[in-house]
């Protein structure tokens, strides 16, 4: 296999600003309201700057139990994955969590997406309900751990669109594996791309889709996993909007460059074949295949610099 690279009222809160003082865009506000349908309307929001609000607002509801009754139509998924609903259920924990994190690349201007809390009854592996607005899912271990900014950029979109994957479909470890193979050609000027990169792994998604995991090919690989067990992700995800300012990044036309939402059928293969691949991946793989060691892929994330892997 090979692949080429490649309410009705809003109200704006670009003076909401994270860690390292980088504004993180628009937290989105709605009012609580009947889980059973999706409302088509646009979400209001409130205004904040430095982190405090500008504008009063009754207290948000967050129900601390999980909700009886399932959404219908996700028979298909792995019963675990419905299991977990998102900690991020009320404004105020989303907010929190933004305001001390790293969001964006640097170049990037913040009114390209916003963010918005999930529902009651809202899985990870939900769809898009018959929201009026394009959103994806995403995780909060994402930015806090494995140092992944927004946009995405064009080589961590291929390797979702070829495994045909939402984001957060993928293990966080197969997005820290990611990062750091990304990390580690940039530092020695090579070009990633999903052809080389998924060259070192295999994936056997089950009948019903759970989380994705990247099975290594240990007579091959140089990247140790991020952990051998990772912990708190599966209730720590969120929606994120994608603004008319911001689908270039996101969509080719009125296609999205990766899967928005979960999918019936990841893709599943055992290996990528060597001599199909152009010349530029070979290239990597010929470089990579003189390391004499395992390099750690919790070590290379630490070298994260701001600007795009």
């Amino acid at each position: 296999m090979s692949i080429s690279r490649s309410s009705s009222a809003t109200d704006d809160l670009s003076g909401f600003s994270s860690a390292g003082g980088e504004s993180t865009g628009r937290v989105v506000r709605e009012e609580e309201r009947p889980e059973s349908k999706s409302s088509s309307a646009t979400p209001s929001c409130m205004k904040y700057s430095n982190g405090a609000p500008t504008v009063d607002a009754p207290p948000i509801f967050e129900r601390i139990m999980p909700p009886k009754n399932l959404r219908p139509g996700y028979q298909w998924v792995n019963p675990k994955v419905r299991e977990f609903f998102s900690r991020y259920r009320c404004t105020s924990e989303l907010r929190s969590f933004l305001s001390h994190s790293q969001i964006y690349y640097s170049n990037i201007e913040n009114d390209i997406i916003s963010f918005r809390r999930v529902g009651n009854v809202d899985n990870i592996c939900h769809g898009r309900e018959g929201d009026s607005y394009e959103f994806f899912y995403f995780s909060a271990c994402f930015f806090r751990d494995l140092h992944i900014r927004l946009p995405l950029n064009d080589f961590q979109m291929g390797v979702l669109n070829f495994l045909n994957i939402a984001p957060t479909q993928l293990h966080p470890n197969g997005w820290a594996s990611m990062q750091a193979f990304s990390i580690l050609c940039k530092l020695l000027s090579l070009s990633p791309s999903p052809t080389s990169f998924l060259y070192y792994y295999s994936s056997r998604p089950s009948k019903r889709p759970g989380w994705l995991s990247l099975i290594s090919k240990p007579d091959i690989f140089f990247l140790k996993p991020f952990t051998s067990s990772y912990k708190d992700f599966k209730g720590g995800f969120f929606k994120i909007l994608i603004e008319a300012e911001g689908r270039e990044y996101f969509f080719n036309g009125d296609s999205p460059k990766f899967p928005l939402y979960w999918t019936k059928d990841p893709l599943k293969f055992n290996s990528m074949s060597f001599h199909s691949m152009d010349v530029v991946d070979r290239h990597v793989i010929e470089v990579f295949s003189h390391l004499s060691y395992r390099i750690l892929t919790r070590a290379l994330l630490q070298l994260y610099t701001s600007s795009r892997p």
